[in-house]
């Protein structure tokens, strides 16, 4: 994964609609979950700014 302030809009936007698919499709564990929401709200508000 790369550093988010790094990332173009379009690319943030990308990731983080992956990230939303994989927490949609569970199977994951409670660790893998929380990192995945702690990117996905980082993602967000890169894209938001």
């Amino acid at each position: 994964m790369s550093e988010i302030k790094n990332l173009t809009f379009e690319q943030a936007f990308a990731e983080l609609e992956e990230t939303v698919h994989k927490l949609e499709a569970g199977g994951l564990t409670l660790e893998e979950s929380l990192a995945l929401f702690e990117r996905g709200q980082a993602l967000a508000t890169h894209c938001s700014t």
